[in-house]
Parts: structure tokens; C-alpha cells; sequence
């Protein structure tokens, strides 16, 4: 079970990684698009890194749970 436990936390870790990443992607292309459309862009990478922040979190919980931190 510990096992599962430390694959799940490192899953969640790696998703922290791409949601950032994808964030910084998304804030690149917002500000080559005209005002108009940048602001929905923006709201997409704000989106992105806040749920990278609430897995990170989570996965830090876990990993003190777990012993494994």
C-alpha cells in the first residue's frame, strides 16, 4: 500500500511540473495575441498555476503522511 501511496505522490508531483509549464506556454502565447483575446489567456495560466499550487501541496501532505518527505 505504501508502495501506491508514493506512485500516486509522484504522479501528482509530475502533473505540478507540466501544469506549471503549461502555464508558462499559455502566458508566452497571451502576449502575442491582441488585448481583446490576452485576457482569456491570462485566466487559463492563472487557472493552470493555481491548480499546480493545490498539487503541490497535496503531494507535500501525502509525502509527510507517508514518512517519504
Amino acid at each position: 500500500m505504501r508502495r501506491l501511496f508514493n506512485e500516486a505522490a509522484k504522479i501528482i508531483e509530475d502533473d505540478v511540473r507540466w501544469l506549471h509549464d503549461a502555464a508558462e506556454h499559455f502566458e508566452e502565447v497571451a502576449h502575442m495575441l491582441p488585448k481583446p483575446q490576452r485576457a482569456s489567456w491570462i485566466l487559463l495560466t492563472d487557472m493552470y498555476d493555481e491548480r499546480a499550487d493545490i498539487h503541490a501541496r497535496l503531494a507535500k501532505r501525502m509525502r509527510r503522511v507517508s514518512g517519504t518527505s
